[in-house]
């Protein structure tokens, strides 16, 4: 890692040095990149003098768009790629150090696909760390990434951003600083490329019109600017700094509008960044749109579009579903408003994703986001290319590119084809448990293709897969992170249609409440499920009275010692995400299990405290004991004399109550000996139980089974 003392709000750490062709020099046959086997120089798209090229691309890890990216941009012969990686912790999973999945990428896919390719180099890959820096980087901090990124021998042509939209202002101010040559956009018109408030105030000045708005820092005083301003209701609130419908909020009266605002301000957004600003904007109430561009030197073509649909529930916007636009010049006038929305923002190169509405005033703009689409490109059989290809193209071949803006801008279906794509959000209207069953009714739909947005890979293959009565949890959606599955179907109009009416039928049932299968089935979370939710809800508690099922024992790893068997009755005694401690009433003893298959093994009796409350009863669980402190004097017991031996506090199956519960600890006061101990809340029930009622005597064989445990 390399440190620059100048630079106090960041750390900078190159994996490797440059790869250059004077390397090849020093190692006799070739360049050694990571340290490996020598392999051949051959210059492929050469740029000024004949050296080879290269891409900086600003990440926060591992995507799926990156995958894409680094295997386009190899195969369009680009030699060298520098991630610039932003990270919030120096000693993070995610950096460069930390995560070498990107690294494994180029090394077991790109670079062993070379020959596939047709490309006879391999990719030469750097990793930069950008620790907690803001979203506006300033200019000392982009001079100090430029220097590390930048290699004499390598012409770098482009700095672009992955899928998320906070890395463009790094991206604006490296291509700056790098004076690259392609797809730069100035650093001074950055914010209005990223500010929701900014965006609309530059279509404004460019006569684009814009959405009338007006920003706010504290909801007391919103109700008065949004009257000044002539805004009706309903409007809509969201921070200046946000995506994936993070803090957007739809309100209809001035109550919801101050919630809205003092819900947002003061929290911390997506981007790690704490919401100072809100803007309260008009409704746009009409047809929506979403339309991705790729642009080189102020030339923009369009490469999908789709109608799309979205729903109001309460005070959010949810998505709905998007369908694939057979013919863009059907829709010329929100085309050429997108286009028109790019130059207002002074956006001249890269891709673009615009959400757009045409309403009864004209088309106006919801938002623009300088990156690609935040999904895997969903229409590239049909349409043939798609932004990914095309933004690639722009950098490795730019006079191809631009004779294509010039001659057929736009995206065409491919000849003879009558298929359209269909992208349907699916709407958790509860946090539920999710059947297979119901899942495996969407997968049998004539239409369907794949999930889309999920961790899982191949995740219809994994459905298919699993058990009889596996399922998964989902949380109520409030937005798109909270979308619990994004189905893509591909058909005919008709045929879209027909099976989105299925799948809105299906979701009338498939969201079951929780405890309604057997957690011992869990298989996951869908994406934005709260799983730790759903384990506060089917998992017995701290407390809990569980007994063991008939045939069920627990004998030890050496099979020796008697833990529980069958109708044991035992107390949960701790818990946490990956297993259930149960401390038993007849041994004394605690066993663990994993806490999705406890229902396999257990019932539960009774729902206990997690705490006992004041004046509960207790009793000493086996092999429990506490004895008094040694007398003053007894050790300077002489010989021959007897020493005192300290009194027990309480020795098992012993009864006391609870008399206090302060500062952590459980106070209990002891019926034989009359003394008083105390126990850390946490760890009360692995020594004792609670008596649900009088009566309990002594039982024999209070030395049973375990050894002494002091409590403390």
């Amino acid at each position: 890692m390399l440190r620059r003392p100048h630079v106090a709000r960041f750390l900078l750490a190159a994996a490797h040095p440059c790869f250059c062709e004077e390397d090849s020099a020093n190692t006799g046959n070739g360049v050694r990149p990571s340290g490996g086997d020598p392999v051949p120089v051959v210059r492929l798209s050469e740029g000024k003098a004949g050296r080879p090229t290269g891409v900086v691309i600003a990440t926060k890890g591992m995507t799926t768009q990156l995958q894409s990216t680094l295997l386009h941009l190899h195969a369009a012969g680009i030699r060298h790629v520098v991630e610039v990686r932003k990270s919030r912790d120096a000693n993070g999973a995610r950096t460069c150090a930390h995560d070498r999945r990107v690294h494994k990428f180029v090394e077991q896919v790109v670079n062993s696909s070379s020959l596939a390719l047709h490309v006879n180099s391999d990719l030469f890959y750097r990793c930069v760390d950008l620790i907690d820096e803001p979203v506006f980087t300033d200019e000392r901090t982009i001079a100090a990434v430029a220097k590390l990124v930048e290699c004499a021998d390598v012409e770098l042509l482009a700095a672009i951003p992955d899928s998320f939209e906070d890395l463009m202002p790094l991206t604006d101010g490296l291509a700056a600083a790098l004076r690259v040559p392609l797809l730069a956009n100035s650093p001074s018109t950055s914010r209005c490329r990223l500010d929701k408030a900014s965006m609309q105030e530059a279509l404004a000045r460019a006569g684009v019109g814009g959405a009338r708005q007006v920003r706010a820092a504290s909801p007391d005083e919103v109700c008065e600017l949004i009257a000044g301003a002539g805004l009706e209701y309903p409007v809509i609130v969201k921070p200046v700094l946000s995506n994936g419908s993070e803090g957007v909020f739809f309100c209809r009266s001035g109550e919801e509008l101050t919630s809205a605002v003092a819900s947002n301000i003061g929290s911390s957004n997506v981007f790690n960044q704490k919401n100072d600003e809100v803007v309260v904007q008009e409704y746009l109430k009409g047809d929506e749109f979403v339309v991705n561009t790729v642009s080189l030197h102020g030339k923009h073509r369009v490469l999908d579009m789709w109608a799309a649909a979205k729903g109001v529930e309460g005070n959010k916007i949810l998505y709905g579903h998007q369908t694939l636009v057979a013919e863009p010049g059907d829709q010329a006038d929100v085309v050429d408003f997108a286009l028109r929305v790019l130059e207002a923002v002074g956006f001249a190169g890269g891709a673009a994703h615009l959400e757009v509405v045409r309403t009864v005033a004209g088309v106006r703009l919801i938002e623009i986001n300088a990156r690609p689409a935040g999904h895997t490109p969903r229409a590239t059989r049909q349409v043939g290319e798609d932004q990914i290809s095309a933004l690639v193209q722009a950098i490795a071949r730019p006079a191809e590119f631009l004779e294509r803006a010039e001659r057929a801008p736009h995206y065409s279906l491919r000849r003879g084809s009558e298929e359209l794509v269909m992208v349907v959000f699916l709407r958790a209207s509860r946090d539920a448990e999710v059947h297979r069953d119901d899942l495996m009714r969407i997968i049998r739909l004539p239409t369907f293709r794949r999930f889309d947005r999920v961790a899982v890979p191949m995740f219809a293959d994994a459905v298919e897969q699993s058990e009889d009565n596996t399922f998964w949890v989902a949380s109520r959606t409030e937005g798109l992170f909270t979308v619990p599955l994004t189905v893509l179907l591909v058909g005919s109009k008709e045929e879209l249609e027909r099976d989105l009416k299925r799948i809105r039928e299906l979701e009338g049932t498939m969201y079951r409440p929780f405890r309604t299968f057997d957690p011992a089935h869990f298989a996951g979370p869908l994406e934005g499920a709260d799983q730790q939710r759903w384990l506060a809800v089917v998992l017995p508690k701290v407390g809990f009275r569980v007994q063991a099922l008939a045939g069920c024992k627990f004998q030890g790893s050496d099979g020796k010692m008697d833990h529980y068997k069958g109708n044991d009755v035992g107390t949960v005694s701790r818990w946490n995400e990956d297993r259930i401690l149960i401390t038993w009433d007849r041994t004394g003893l605690t066993t663990s299990m994993a806490n999705l298959a406890w229902a396999q093994s257990f019932k539960v009796l009774e729902e206990g405290p997690e705490v006992p409350e004041v004046s509960a009863r207790l009793q000493a669980l086996p092999g429990k004991r506490l004895r008094a402190p040694a007398p003053t004097g007894a050790q300077d017991a002489g010989v021959g004399e007897e020493k005192a031996q300290p009194a027990w506090i309480f020795q098992p199956y012993d009864v006391g109550t609870v008399t206090a519960v302060k500062d952590g600890r459980v106070v209990v006061v002891w019926d034989d000996s009359g003394l008083g101990s105390s126990v850390a809340e946490a760890s009360w029930a692995s020594n004792f139980r609670l008596l649900l009622q009088e009566g309990h005597e002594r039982r024999p064989g209070a030395d049973a089974a375990s050894g002494s445990a002091e409590v403390a």
